[in-house]
């Protein structure tokens, strides 16, 4: 009989706080029928040191290291963009002020 482990995913609850109820053993579980081997049930260190696979434990710090790559472009992605809209901002406000001082000038000069 195979076990079946849906791993469970974030969600925003009804006040808007998104809740990861991911834990340490979904991410082991998630490799279990890869290597067809028993998790020992027991605290953290001593069932990844005996009982999962070494192959499991490379692939859970390799996922791990990549969400981190993940987080880490999204947070320069979301400052490039931050940046890129100061300046786009910054030079929308001169252009008005131009425009408004040109048109200023024109009728300036129309009156006098």
């Amino acid at each position: 009989m195979k076990p079946e482990h849906k791993p469970r995913r974030c969600y925003v609850d009804g006040q808007g706080n998104v809740v990861d109820p991911r834990t340490t053993w979904d991410d082991l579980l998630k490799y279990y029928r890869k290597y067809r081997r028993l998790l020992g049930v027991g605290d953290f260190s001593r069932h990844c040191s005996s009982s999962t696979p070494t192959q499991a434990l490379k692939l859970i710090i390799a996922e791990k290291i990549h969400r981190e790559n993940r987080k880490k472009a999204a947070e320069l992605e979301k400052q490039d963009l931050e940046k890129r809209e100061k300046k786009r901002r910054k030079r929308r406000r001169k252009e008005t002020a131009n425009l408004a001082a040109d048109y200023l000038d024109k009728v300036h000069k129309q009156h006098s």
